[in-house]
């Protein structure tokens, strides 16, 4: 059985593994700021239907 308590009672999966090795030495602005939060909002905005949408992520924790 797999279990999703946390995030941190389980390795990654191959694919972010493999990733991760590709961007592993490339540098990025912070959380929120960058190429990958970007494209996230991109994507929300589009499943909600709101092109204008303000989308923010909060930080501090995981």
């Amino acid at each position: 059985m797999i279990s999703f308590e946390n995030d941190y009672n389980n390795g990654a999966h191959p694919k972010v593994l493999e990733h991760l090795t590709e961007t592993n030495d490339r540098q990025s602005l912070t959380y929120g700021s960058d190429e990958w939060s970007e494209a996230a909002r991109k994507k929300i905005r589009t499943v909600c239907g709101c092109p204008e949408a303000q989308i923010y992520f909060l930080s501090g924790g995981t």
